[in-house]
């Protein structure tokens, strides 16, 4: 136990993690992260809390109460217990919380995506890190982009995380970096919806007749190709017999003028030999990659893999 009012704020800030309970505030400096609507960014709202007295109406006693301030609004202290449990451990230094309330800074640790303009004291950052109501232009997602992604390269080419400021830090410019590319997304995707709708038309309308169209590869493969086999063999034979070059047979009397043509294709006769020659070609290893992947996922035991398990931040 402790006489300090402060002593759960300062133990957090010493890097402990102390209980708290959800029914009684206590004294210190905090951030309240919210979404002022769905699939918008948190905001993070200074607060702050301290011991204050106040009088029993009934009995004229002095009762101790921890009064609560909620970005530059003093709240009752009802309203401090309500948000208690949503900000009990997003403790803030004393510095940064007055940084962010009265000088209008933006948090240490969040990305310096958007500028803000110093506001009157104790004003909260209500709002600094929210998206425009406005969709978003190319030129202003680039300009915004470029800046996160830089300190993304900076993070990427520096050392490995020692600190859990660090660790925050980057997250954070993680989360931001992945929100501005589901908003570029969303944007490109707007911005091509016409001509992917108008190309899907063209498609439509066209198909049919590029499928009767095709009709020419039966005609050739079934018919011509057959018929010309047959009539080089008899050209081939009235050379021999003559000792004559074999004339070419062909068909068709517009166009080009269909003939026969050697194409070489392989006839795998020994599965195993074959697969045994490609078994280190870069496509073949990738795809027996993929279909091991599919199988253990699937709960299938595959001879020569096994199932590794990683964790990844998400």
């Amino acid at each position: 136990m402790t006489d300090d009012p402060w002593h759960y704020w300062r133990s957090r800030q010493a890097g402990r993690n102390p209980p708290f309970n959800a029914a009684y505030p206590q004294p210190g400096y905090y951030r309240w992260p919210t979404r002022p609507e769905y699939g918008a960014r948190k905001v993070f709202t200074p607060v702050a809390y301290w011991p204050a007295g106040l009088m029993d109406q009934e009995t004229g006693e002095i009762k101790e109460v921890v009064a609560c301030r909620i970005g530059d609004e003093d709240v009752p202290p009802e309203r401090g217990v309500d948000i208690w449990k949503n900000v009990a451990i997003h403790d803030v230094s004393e510095e940064a919380y007055r940084g962010v309330a009265e000088r209008g800074e933006l948090w240490p640790d969040e990305p310096t995506t958007v500028p803000m303009q110093p506001t009157q004291p104790a004003h909260p950052m209500m709002g600094h890190n929210k998206p425009p109501a406005d969709v978003p232009t190319h030129e202003q997602l680039k300009e915004q982009i470029d800046t996160v992604a830089g300190e993304a390269k900076q993070f990427l080419e520096g050392e490995a995380i020692t600190e859990q400021y660090q660790a925050d830090l980057i997250a954070n410019c993680a989360d931001r970096l992945q929100e501005l590319h589901k908003a570029a997304t969303k944007l490109r995707d707007a911005e091509k919806e016409p001509y992917d709708t108008a190309v899907k038309a063209i498609v439509q309308r066209w198909s049919p007749l590029l499928l009767a169209a095709e009709a020419y590869k039966n005609l050739k493969y079934k018919l011509i190709t057959p018929w010309t086999q047959k009539q080089q063999r008899i050209l081939n034979e009235k050379a021999a017999e003559t000792g004559r070059e074999a004339e070419r047979a062909g068909a068709g009397t517009r166009g080009r003028r269909m003939s026969l043509r050697t194409l070489k294709r392989a006839e795998i006769t020994d599965y195993d030999k074959c697969l045994d020659y490609f078994r280190n070609a870069p496509d073949i290893k990738a795809t027996v990659q993929d279909l091991a992947n599919k199988a253990v996922r699937a709960g299938v035991d595959v001879p020569g893999a096994r199932l590794l398990e990683e964790t990844r931040a998400v």
